[in-house]
């Protein structure tokens, strides 16, 4: 696929006796894959700082340097190609995972090639609009103990109108999906980066920490002029929807009723758990921060370095547990010996319209083979995990060696492991959390019996000629 951007763009720089800077920026673009009417955008942007420890000599013990800076910016988006227009596509079939489907040409039963064609499953959009991202940063860069110790903290305020995305329709309209423009989503959020060096020796031994933390709050404005939720992905049981005043990415299904009190509500009769008539939203797969740290420690030509990474919050929905409840492997099946009980903390709604605490058991087998199922929600399990990301130890040959040699100037061998250990909640038993099923895109957090993320070893060996 092809498409067309032409642009123009122009840059001023200004900088004063290297403590004060200003930049100015500002593009237009014309995209081929935009309707002609609104296929020409400008995003414009702007930049101050201030270094202060030039403004301010300060002893460099005290700030070795400090730097507060500023900046507005605009970035625009067009389309992708064939957005505009129903175009036709090579057949295919799949049972709709990802990376499972077969496309044409087809093996027919005596071996020849059949082509197949078919009109596109996605409804394009004649009247695309451009995206556009409006982001105010402001931030600052500290370093202390002649730079033994940094720190760079940024806030950051964003917010996106019309964005550009491809979401699920009716299948009765002849389409599975359409693209359109998606209302207001607004992002803010702060991120942290430290860096110290506890030791530093003469004789070569170093040792530095560094780690990073982000956190970040989203939340949607608007949807669309006539909706206040969209369907964005996800399975018929569990959508993936962008709902106004809710964070962008939030699941909704059905799920088990509740009384004020959190407690799960039951039919005075069965003791089978009662489903809402609608879906609500039950959770969402953003997590509520992300973080890093390392370690790296050196002494000549040996380094060994250490990361660890941690993603703390949101949800996942886990088909794993869903069909190990079903047939009896989660441990979770075990309560009560696997013998009739009653619906833990469960309360029945009288004819007095009061809650009241509920004693009517369910049949063990009933209740994880058949009730259970009904409260999709039940199927969200925690996405945090803390992992060992990467450790590692090289050693390059000291230079000396290195001049006794006529090509060779460095040799440099290393061991290394990825994802060498991964720490999860207790609740989950199912699966790696950063796995999705879905792949890039708007449908995040979902697992449908994934392999996890591999554990990697290796050795390597760098030569510089």
């Amino acid at each position: 696929m092809r498409k067309r951007l032409a642009g123009l763009y122009f840059d001023v720089n200004f900088g004063y006796k290297n403590f004060f800077f200003f930049d100015l920026t500002g593009r237009n673009d014309w995209s081929s894959t935009l309707p002609t009417n609104k296929n020409s955008y400008f995003y414009p942007g702007v930049s101050t700082s201030l270094v202060l420890s030039e403004l301010i000599k300060v002893d460099p013990m005290v700030f070795s340097y400090w730097k507060v800076r500023a900046s507005f910016a605009q970035v625009g988006k067009d389309a992708d190609p064939y957005s505009l227009r129903n175009v036709f596509v090579t057949g295919s079939v799949g049972d709709g995972y990802n990376s499972s489907e077969i496309h044409s040409p087809f093996v027919s039963a005596d071996g020849s090639s059949v082509l197949g064609y078919t009109l596109t499953n996605r409804l394009r959009n004649a009247n695309l609009k451009p995206e556009i991202s409006t982001t105010w940063e402001a931030g600052t860069e500290i370093s202390f103990l002649k730079d033994r110790l940094s720190v760079d903290f940024t806030y950051y305020w964003k917010r996106t109108k019309n964005e550009i995305m491809a979401v699920p329709s009716a299948p009765s309209s002849g389409f599975t999906e359409q693209i359109i423009n998606a209302g207001v989503l607004e992002n803010k959020g702060v991120e942290l980066a430290v860096r110290a060096t506890p030791v530093s020796l003469k004789e070569g031994f170093k040792w530095e920490i560094y780690g990073t933390f982000t956190k970040n709050w989203s939340k949607v404005i608007q949807v669309s002029d006539n909706a206040e939720q969209l369907n964005i992905g996800g399975l018929s049981s569990m959508a993936i929807v962008i709902q106004k005043g809710q964070p962008y990415g939030t699941f909704y299904s059905i799920t088990s009723e509740r009384d004020p009190n959190g407690n799960p509500v039951v039919d005075e009769l069965t003791g089978k758990p009662i489903m809402t008539s609608t879906p609500k939203v039950v959770g969402t797969f953003a997590p509520k921060w992300i973080g890093s740290i390392g370690s790296t420690l050196s002494y000549k030509g040996l380094r060994f370095n250490i990361l660890f990474d941690a993603k703390i919050g949101g949800m996942f929905y886990s088909a794993t547990k869903d069909i190990q409840q079903f047939v009896g492997s989660d441990p979770l099946t075990l309560y009560n010996d696997r013998n009739d009980f009653v619906v833990p903390n469960s309360v029945y709604k009288g004819s007095d319209g009061a809650y009241h605490p509920n004693t009517t058991p369910v049949h063990y087998q009933d209740y994880w083979t058949n009730f259970i199922r009904e409260d999709y929600a039940t199927n969200l399990v925690s996405a945090s995990y803390v992992k060992l990301r990467e450790v590692s130890l090289s050693y390059a040959f000291p230079k000396k060696w290195m001049a006794k040699t006529k090509y060779i100037t460095n040799i440099e061998l290393s061991l290394f492991g990825n994802n060498v250990w991964m720490w999860v909640p207790k609740s989950n038993t199912y699966a790696d959390p950063e796995v999705n099923a879905y792949g890039a895109g708007n449908a995040q957090g979902f697992e449908f019996y994934n392999l996890p993320s591999l554990r990697t070893f290796g050795f390597g060996a760098k030569f510089d000629f």
